[in-house]
């Protein structure tokens, strides 16, 4: 049986969005009740033109109506006069109120949109596996901190209004029928055609939601593969067949945000047009001029509540509308927050004290794959790394090199054998204790847009000195010295105003700083002169006589300084798929 718009997994997702929301910020609650009392003001300043229409006729007001007995419980007379001053504070009150209502929900929603945004990237870099992590495309993370966190913040800013919105239409439809029968059933009859309008086009707006999405992070992503890839295009003379394919997808995703304002214009229209001529036919056809002379006045402000009322349930449905279209972008958002809390469970808590240094690293009989369908990367691999030597691991691409460094981060779990710290099992170890102990410089040094500096520092707690003096380790003094800024001298994307052997400098600079008791060096002197390379080598492993150094190289000047070199041969599995292991 095919699923409803509103079947309960929508709901369920719903319900987490709001109840997170109300847990993190319990001040929508008190803005929402805010929007309903406005709401009902406003409603009560409409009422209150009937004693004025009743009196411009020349029609008595009785003395045991509201209208009569509510002025003189305040001790005005019932007249004109306080009917109209009374209208006039009511209307100002209801404007300040909803005026206030709007900039606290515009409020809110921005606030929610750097929240989730922000939540939303804490989440997948700490919480999320690296496998996780590389089973989706760029722009679904592209989406989610940007597009996708304004839509899951905008379902929330649409029920803070739908709310007030639907309690005034409540309001609206008791006092009409509380003034005529009649007109209160032609209200409900406009609602169920409206509901009717609506029950195809919430499932054609989830539809075209869920494409609207998918569109979105398929051009993020192809926006920023050729930005990351522009080498490549201009190598290539691709930039006509790059920027095509570009303007192709922003056509379709236009094309389609097109069709979702279409839909919810039609819904919203379509009702109130039939209203409106249902209404015209009914006062043509069937209601007599003596009865319309005796009930003008009422007549003349449900007309008011009614023309008041029609772009109201269009509000109320364009909001729906779009509350529905967006319930994808909640799922994901909503998955994407159940994960993080899954993950946070999952994580071992236990760690050794945060002053105890590793000495021993031993890896015994560890067999690793990437995934299920893909070959061996190691196969029931040993050895032991000791406090006070260097080592360099070498062999050929897609024998385990790097993914020795990735086990022993926790990036990724093996399936067979058992990493040890200090003759500990890794496995129930905190990640975070690991990661404090051992720091990693690689091949490819990941610059950030800030100062260099900055980058070396990387958020931790070191002072200046220590981070000149971890630049002037790394022999980056001197070029540092010949710019104007010097090493507050900003990176720009990537760090492309620097070579690729200043880049992995910053990034030894940034390794070493940590001050950890493992030194694990992936590639990263590769892009160093010989020179450059064997003074550099000299200096770290000076710094680190007494810890553990790891290299991972094909580096011979390297192999001629460490203590041990360690060659890793393929197995018959990763021989088949040399690119298995990519990081290697």
């Amino acid at each position: 049986m095919p699923m409803t718009p509103l079947s309960n997994p929508k709901i369920n997702v719903l319900h987490h969005l709001v109840t997170y929301v109300v847990r993190q910020r319990p001040g929508v609650l008190a803005t929402t009740l805010m929007g309903v009392v406005s709401s009902a003001i406003e409603v009560i300043a409409m009422a209150s033109l009937i004693p004025i229409s009743l009196l411009a006729s020349n029609q008595p007001i009785l003395a045991r109506s509201l209208w009569h007995r509510i002025p003189t419980a305040l001790g005005f007379e019932p007249n004109v006069k306080f009917y109209a001053a009374a209208f006039i504070v009511l209307l100002a009150i209801r404007t300040a109120s909803s005026a206030l209502n709007l900039a606290l929900v515009a409020r809110t929603h921005r606030a929610l949109v750097a929240h989730f945004s922000a939540r939303a990237l804490d989440g997948f870099i700490r919480h999320l596996s690296f496998a996780d992590v590389q089973k989706e495309a760029i722009g679904h993370f592209i989406a989610l901190t940007g597009d996708e966190a304004n839509r899951a913040a905008q379902i929330i800013m649409y029920l803070m209004k739908v709310v007030p919105i639907s309690a005034l239409l409540l309001f609206y439809l008791v006092t009409l029928f509380y003034q005529s029968w009649i007109g209160g059933l032609m209200l409900i009859g406009f609602f169920v055609l409206t509901v009717a309008c609506l029950w195809e086009a919430f499932r054609f707006s989830l539809s075209l939601g869920k494409r609207q999405q998918e569109q979105a992070r398929v051009a993020s992503t192809h926006l920023l593969e050729s930005l990351n890839g522009l080498r490549t295009v201009r190598g290539f003379n691709g930039e006509d067949y790059v920027a095509s394919q570009y303007d192709r997808m922003m056509r379709e995703y236009t094309w389609t945000c097109l069709a979702i304002d279409l839909l919810n214009l039609l819904s919203r229209s379509v009702p109130a047009m039939v209203l409106l001529l249902v209404t015209l036919f009914a006062t043509m056809e069937f209601i007599d001029v003596t009865w319309l002379a005796l009930n003008l006045s009422f007549i003349f402000v449900g007309a008011m509540m009614v023309l008041r009322l029609l772009p109201l349930a269009g509000q109320a449905l364009d909001l729906v509308l779009k509350l529905t279209s967006d319930l994808r972008a909640a799922e994901n958002l909503s998955d994407m927050l159940s994960a993080v809390e899954e993950s946070k469970y999952a994580e071992a808590k236990f760690a050794p004290p945060r002053d105890e240094a590793i000495k021993t690293i031993t890896f015994d009989s560890v067999t690793f794959r990437y995934s299920d369908d893909t070959p061996l990367v190691l196969d029931k691999y040993s050895m032991t790394f000791e406090a006070g030597k260097s080592y360099a691991i070498t062999g050929p691409s897609g024998v385990g090199k790097s993914s020795l460094i990735d086990l022993l981060l926790k990036f990724y779990s093996p399936q067979g054998g058992t990493i040890r710290v200090n003759g500990r099992d890794i496995a129930p170890l905190s990640s975070t204790w690991i990661r404090e102990h051992v720091a990693l410089a690689e091949q490819t040094t990941r610059l950030f847009f800030d100062t260099v500096i900055r980058n070396v520092i990387f958020g931790r707690e070191a002072s200046r000195d220590e981070a000149v003096s971890a630049l002037r380790v790394v022999g980056l003094s001197d070029f540092l010295a010949t710019l104007p800024g010097g090493a507050d001298t900003p990176l720009t994307y990537q760090g492309s105003n620097f070579s690729g052997g200043q880049r992995q400098r910053v990034g030894l600079a940034r390794a070493l700083l940590k001050s950890s008791d493992v030194l694990v060096i992936d590639e990263g002197t590769s892009a160093l002169d010989h020179e450059t390379r064997a003074r550099v080598l000299r200096n770290i492993l000076d710094s680190y006589r007494d810890n553990i150094v790891i290299f991972v190289t094909h580096d011979t000047v390297v192999m001629n300084h460490v203590d041990e070199v360690i060659t890793l041969l393929p197995s018959a599995q990763a021989e088949l798929a040399p690119t298995i292991a990519q990081s290697a």
